[in-house]
């Protein structure tokens, strides 16, 4: 049963619960106080997601739940546990604040502390809030209307929030309510940037990008059992996938104005060719 369009789903939705809230007691009304644990949990929902594209799309997958050990989702406190929530060390990051070596792995100690130094990191969409601002002020209801997560009437909602808002915050703050959480909208905002659309995200790239590979994922890539073509240059892509291509080459130069300085970071995002790692 789809729980998120029963009508049991939508009552509590119309009672101005939150969709986590609404979802966690659709599920246990239909399956019982103990089918679910807590569905309002971050990664609950994400797991539930990630089952519910299992069985869409008929994969031989099998998923497995792992306890998460130490801090909540986004945590930002440490709790006498020697294991910190991501976004914890994010806000250290973005804070610029001595990294705490004791909750970060030396080899990503390394990286980090090399990425900062060179101003290549973190990236924020606080640094590229002009280009930001100016396309939340320029889209038209048809452009808020074709992005995915944007369903029920949204679009309406965020063309009155861009109306009046001076920022990317205020903007997210105005079009929040119960209904529609702020990882919701932020999706929405980043695929507003990037050109996202509802058929990009319902028709996946149809090939496989390999980033990197070494000896063994030599050996796989060799084996040749996958059943969509196997790209290695950006500029295959470019010419076989054109709208796919301008989608990854306007994330790539969002996540660039993103950065404490601009850089050209296509040798990164956009390689003209696959590295062999190790």
């Amino acid at each position: 049963m789809d729980i998120d369009g029963s009508e049991i789903m939508r009552g509590f939705l119309k009672q101005g619960l939150s969709y986590p809230k609404a979802r966690e007691l659709a599920v246990k009304k239909i399956g019982g106080q103990s089918s679910v644990a807590d569905c309002r949990l971050p990664n609950d929902t994400l797991a539930v997601e990630y089952i519910k594209a299992i069985m869409r799309q008929r994969s031989p997958l099998v998923p497995v739940a792992v306890r998460r050990k130490g801090s909540a989702h986004d945590s930002m406190e440490i709790g006498g546990t020697d294991i910190v929530s991501a976004g914890y060390i994010r806000r250290i990051l973005h804070d610029r604040q001595s990294l705490p070596q004791e909750y970060i792995p030396e080899a990503a100690m390394a990286v980090f502390s090399k990425e900062l130094e060179s101003l290549s990191a973190p990236a924020d969409m606080a640094n590229a809030e002009r280009a930001v601002l100016y396309r939340i002020k320029t889209a038209s209801l048809s452009d808020f209307a074709r992005l995915p997560d944007v369903t029920e009437g949204l679009e309406n909602r965020l063309l009155r929030a861009a109306a009046s808002a001076e920022s990317s915050g205020q903007f997210l703050s105005a079009a929040k309510s119960k209904r529609y959480t702020m990882s919701r909208l932020r999706r929405i905002l980043i695929n507003l940037m990037i050109g996202g659309s509802v058929s990009a995200v319902t028709n996946p790239p149809p090939y496989i990008r390999v980033l990197g590979f070494n000896k063994h994922g030599q050996q796989l890539l060799a084996a040749k059992t996958n059943t969509l073509p196997i790209l290695h240059s950006f500029a295959e892509i470019s010419r076989q996938f054109p709208l796919h291509a301008a989608a990854e080459q306007a994330a790539t130069t969002l996540f660039a104005l993103s950065l404490p300085e601009y850089k050209d970071i296509s040798e990164y995002g956009l390689r003209k060719h696959t590295p062999q790692l190790g």
